[in-house]
């Protein structure tokens, strides 16, 4: 990563990140935390500190290493990794541990479930 640093003429300690998938809200975001993107054509390379992506299809979890961060959990697929499997699994809280969810958790909504609507 100091190569790929250094060939860049970035600083030792310039954090780089790898955007896949284009939300200009994130790399906007990220720049202004004064991180570096990754050009497009070494978007599949592995020198990054940070990978976000649209879809966990995009992240190869035995490849990154410590200390890399990406914005998804292996293999949660929808279970955690979608807003409707974190609403189920936080919800289901309630029924499993006797935990109410909603002393640490915003009020949350799910749309095809009749009793949200109300």
């Amino acid at each position: 990563m100091d190569l790929y640093r250094s060939r860049r003429e970035m600083e030792e300690d310039t954090k780089v990140f790898a955007l896949v998938g284009g939300n200009r809200q994130v790399r906007a975001a990220l720049s202004d935390l004064g991180m570096e993107p990754l050009p497009e054509q070494d978007i599949d390379t592995p020198h990054w500190d940070l990978r976000w992506t649209l879809s966990h299809d995009d992240i190869n979890f035995p490849a990154v290493a410590p200390p890399q961060l990406v914005n998804h959990f292996p293999n949660s697929g929808v279970e955690l990794g979608a807003k409707v499997g974190l609403h189920r699994n936080v919800r289901g809280l309630q029924w499993l541990d006797g935990v109410d969810y909603r002393t640490f958790f915003p009020r949350m909504y799910l749309l095809s479930e009749p009793g949200d609507m109300q």
